[in-house]
């Protein structure tokens, strides 16, 4: 819970989506909010069934969630050759942590991220199941799962492609570099998207009719109350 003791300025209130891979409690409480979550590097299939929970109490709620609902980072690099664009995601395991399999202890454990009885049960479901025992699912796995993608633009927005087709998000987030990628490497991955990813992504999107948040027919307002709650949404 966060008690915002100063407001925006910006009026209307800026949206509010909320990202998360392990609290099963974030996806319930986004879902009765109306606050798009943003699934953090899942796969497909355990990012579907983050989906059918969100719609599942989206429908208690009173409303049918949808792309608007939906959002996905994921971990992409871009090169002008596949040898080099996989030799550089490779970077993106540089940490060991949270995104590499099961959540690493250190963030996954504190007191508040998750309930204590379900919280491991909750990390495997939305991170998959690790096969070693420490806990780190394989670079070629995640490749495999489509948790990094790598490639030249051709084959990114193949992927990239199949993942807005069994997903369907409204929002989709790149995670273009990390680790020892280099300057000269880091800013070509960033000129591919902008030029040859995000043009063909965005015509996709609009032949599956994947609505953004900001294309829906009923946009979020943000309201905060006085007494320092967490804020409320009202759909107009």
């Amino acid at each position: 819970m966060v008690n915002p003791w100063a407001v925006p300025l910006q009026k209307p209130y800026p949206r509010v989506w909320i990202p998360g891979v392990i609290s099963k409690e974030t996806i319930v409480w986004a879902a009765q909010q109306r606050y798009p979550y943003i699934a953090l590097n899942t796969s497909i299939e355990q990012t579907k069934k983050i989906w059918e929970l969100y719609d599942e109490v989206a429908l208690q709620a009173g409303y049918v969630g949808g792309p608007e609902n939906r959002g996905y980072l994921i971990q992409v690099h871009v090169s002008d050759n596949e040898e080099k664009a996989i030799e550089n995601a490779r970077q993106f395991r540089w940490m060991q942590g949270e995104f590499t399999g099961l959540a690493h202890p250190v963030w996954s454990t504190p007191s508040g991220y998750g309930s204590p009885t379900n919280r491991r049960a909750f990390v495997e479901f939305a991170a998959g199941r690790a096969i070693n025992p420490r806990g780190n699912t394989s670079f070629e796995q995640q490749m495999a799962d489509l948790r990094i993608i790598a490639g030249t633009p051709k084959t990114v927005v193949a992927k990239l492609k199949r993942i807005l087709e069994e997903t369907r998000p409204g929002i989709l987030a790149l995670w273009g570099n990390d680790g020892k990628v280099s300057q000269e490497d880091s800013l070509t991955c960033i000129r591919l998207i902008g030029q040859e990813v995000f043009p063909a992504i965005r015509e996709i999107a609009k032949s599956l009719d994947l609505k953004s948040p900001f294309e829906s027919n009923a946009p979020v307002h943000l309201k905060y109350s006085t007494d320092l709650k967490p804020a409320t949404a009202a759909a107009e």
